[in-house]
């Protein structure tokens, strides 16, 4: 039997009709609460849901969803803090991301790709030094051609060249040159492998983190890192043909608990949390890389 629509079910029934009544029937205690915790519940469900193509379905696990709300509620309920100060805060974290990763390792991408252009046959070294004189470029380079011949790729990157990073995207660069001219087809996809997860590892440990973890809380805003803690659980990649979720990746549960899934356990703001969920990203991405292409639009309000 349908439960009976109250105002907080019926607003959100008339943005996204398309989701069955069964759905709702799974979150609509959490959405009939009182007070903040139901206007969080509101504000998560419709996060969800505008992120989905359609969307049709509304499969947010509930004990995310509850979890979420009440980390949500003690935020937009601190002195001088609301639900606008929380979406300008998650606006303005998204946004600066964006801008440090393009701005960082898109521009550089830029130039590799305008120097594969103007010297296709350049040597990886020559194109390491190009990108940074640092002696580590060189060193990370003739790392991973050592890597990618033998054994599994490393991922943990600290130990090897700790936060020196900069110089690593040379090395990538250096790494992808030396793709282009191999002819076993599986050393080929190792050197594109490590090189992507040097990229990746440059962008996450060094260039995104002043974005989640900028040190104060910033004019207007409220803890960015508390904020991504909320958000964790519905983080999300979509490829062409398939969706990468955190709450879907086999992570480790930490406290052994049912009620609280492994996601909800990880806070998407630390480097530490989010870099075994992207490496399993990645992953998924080696193991059928024609899924990937062509990619995504880039304008998020258009389809795929």
């Amino acid at each position: 039997m349908p439960l009976p629509a109250t105002p907080a079910r019926s607003s959100l029934r008339e943005v996204f009709p398309k989701v069955p009544e069964e759905d709702w029937q799974r979150v609509a205690p959490l959405l009939e609460a009182r007070g903040p915790a139901k206007d969080c519940a509101k504000f998560l469900v419709a996060f969800f849901l505008a992120q989905q193509e359609g969307p049709t379905r509304m499969t947010l696990d509930p004990r995310v969803l509850a979890i979420s709300a009440g980390r949500m509620v003690n935020i937009i309920t601190r002195p001088d803090t609301n639900l606008l100060t929380f979406t300008r805060t998650l606006g303005n974290m998204l946004e600066d991301g964006n801008r440090r990763i393009f701005g960082d390792i898109g521009v550089a991408c830029q130039h590799y790709l305008e120097l594969r252009r103007d010297q296709p046959d350049a040597r990886p070294e020559e194109v390491a030094r190009h990108f940074s004189p640092d002696a580590l470029a060189l060193t990370a380079y003739q790392d991973g051609l050592n890597f990618a011949q033998q054994g599994e790729l490393p991922t943990d990157f600290g130990p090897l060249y700790g936060l020196n990073t900069a110089p690593l995207l040379a090395s990538g660069f250096a790494l992808y040159q030396r793709a282009t001219q191999e002819k076993d087809c599986e050393l080929r996809d190792r050197l594109i492998q490590h090189a992507g997860n040097l990229l990746a590892y440059h962008e996450q440990a060094v260039v995104a983190v002043p974005a989640f973890l900028p040190g104060q809380i910033l004019a207007g805003e409220t803890d960015r890192g508390a904020v991504m803690e909320v958000l964790t659980p519905q983080v999300d990649v979509k490829t062409r043909d398939w969706t990468w979720s955190i709450h879907g990746c086999d992570l480790e549960d930490l406290d052994d608990f049912f009620c609280t899934p492994p996601s909800t356990e990880r806070n998407w703001a630390f480097f530490a949390d989010r870099w075994e969920p992207i490496l399993d990203y990645f992953g998924r991405c080696a193991a059928n890389p024609n899924s990937l292409w062509p990619m995504p639009n880039p304008d998020p309000a258009q389809p795929v």
